[in-house]
């Protein structure tokens, strides 16, 4: 049973480490166990996954399969004018070589499990290779050197005796075709009297394979300018966002439609001023937004609209399209607040620009005070009566150049956006 236990312990434990002594590191060690020293014309280090099929000794002859295994070891590769040099470092060390091999060329690597019979190679006190139950311990101190072509020579009578159905290590479930001493992998393993043990990997070639090819760096692409950083959509704001609108007044959802769709907005310091009068710049501004703030403004002409200011495109794009004009003194007057009858004319005008089939005007007539209406704003205001935006108060009158208020102008909006605009 002791060969049972000791492949078992080599190939289902995973205690078979790869370990690399080249030719140039001759004073090198292997741990305390032993060493190895390749010579060879040509070597190569390789690391490799190794796939295992598994065969354990059958009750009357040869070996069945059992199952398989995947090793992961770094691989010796050389030249078969190899010579091994291997130095035990302590009294009682043995030696043992077994044969990987590859009958069916699949890449799979078939390894013997072994219960009463040693299926590997060892050394004799000549330093001869020997079948494993002829051998020796190695001497502690004493250099052995194996040959490359003896030991391929052994590989070649392994995998023979695997593909004889009289042998004793015949797997009958593999049929060798035009096998290759070269796709052997050889298992060298020193092992103390305590059961330390080391395993080094090696292949033999008769011609050495073209090492792997370091893979080409891929090109680099030329550099690229870094885009340039988008800003920050201004967050939406609701009339709940300023202390001056609280929730239960009237013109609080009105306030609440023209902020969230940035028709109108506060002063930066959480204030919405409803009580303030809208001025001229102010509306130009909406209109400006209602329109989709288009790319072409044109040119602001009026010497009291600063290019520098904030709402210059938006009264220049107004003035353009024939939506607001400047006073009979040239100004445009931007701060100037707006009176009702004004508003009555930019919103018409502007529904026209947005293609709007205008209603008839009301008749204002009924209006206490329908004769302060100028007189080229009347179908203006009858209009914006029309369409309910604008109404009488509670005395009867209509105040057409009453000036409006911030709260006043939102509750218009939303009545124009949502009974008026397309």
């Amino acid at each position: 049973m002791r060969y049972w236990r000791r492949a078992v312990c080599a190939a289902l434990a995973l205690v078979l480490t790869a370990l690399l002594i080249p030719a140039s590191l001759a004073d090198g060690r292997s741990g305390s166990i032993g060493s190895l020293h390749l010579d060879a014309e040509q070597q190569n280090v390789s690391r490799k996954t190794l796939e295992l099929e598994l065969f354990q000794e059958a009750p009357v002859r040869g070996f069945r399969f059992n199952r398989e295994l995947q090793i992961t070891a770094q691989v010796n590769q050389v030249s078969r004018d190899v010579n091994l040099r291997l130095t035990a470092f302590a009294e009682g060390t043995r030696l043992e070589i077994e044969y990987l091999t590859d009958l069916d060329q699949d890449d799979k690597y078939e390894m013997l499990l072994p219960i009463d019979i040693p299926i590997y190679d060892t050394v004799d006190a000549e330093g001869q290779l020997v079948n494993g139950e002829e051998g020796e311990p190695l001497e502690a101190g004493r250099e052995y050197i194996i040959n490359g072509r003896s030991l391929m020579r052994r590989a070649e009578q392994a995998i023979r005796d695997r593909m004889d159905k009289n042998s004793r290590t015949f797997l009958s479930e593999r049929k060798g075709i035009r096998v290759q001493v070269e796709n052997a992998v050889y298992l060298i393993t020193l092992t103390q009297p305590s059961g330390d043990s080391v395993t080094y990997y090696l292949q033999m070639y008769l011609q050495m394979p073209e090492p792997d090819a370091e893979p080409e760096p891929e090109p680099k692409p030329d550099p690229q300018p870094e885009p340039e950083p988008k800003p920050e959509p201004d967050p939406v704001l609701t009339a709940a966002d300023f202390r001056d609108v609280p929730e239960r007044m009237w013109y609080f959802q009105a306030i609440d439609y023209v902020v969230r769709r940035g028709l109108m907005k506060g002063g930066g310091d959480g204030t919405f001023s409803p009580d303030s009068l809208l001025t001229r710049e102010q509306l130009a501004y909406t209109l400006y937004r209602l329109a989709g703030m288009p790319g072409d403004t044109g040119n602001a002409s009026y010497p009291d609209v600063s290019k520098d200011s904030a709402f210059y495109p938006a009264i220049a794009w107004a003035a353009k399209n024939g939506l607001m004009s400047g006073l009979d003194t040239g100004l445009f007057e931007p701060r100037a607040a707006l009176t009702r009858e004004q508003l009555a004319i930019c919103l018409q005008k502007f529904a026209q620009f947005k293609g709007v089939k205008l209603t008839a005007p009301a008749d204002l007539s009924g209006y206490a005070d329908s004769d302060t209406v100028s007189f080229w704003a009347e179908d203006y205001m009858g209009w914006a009566v029309a369409e309910k935006l604008l109404g009488g108060y509670d005395d009867g009158t209509l105040r057409p150049a009453a000036r409006t208020t911030r709260a006043e102008v939102a509750v218009v909006l939303q009545k124009y956006c949502e009974g008026v605009l397309p």
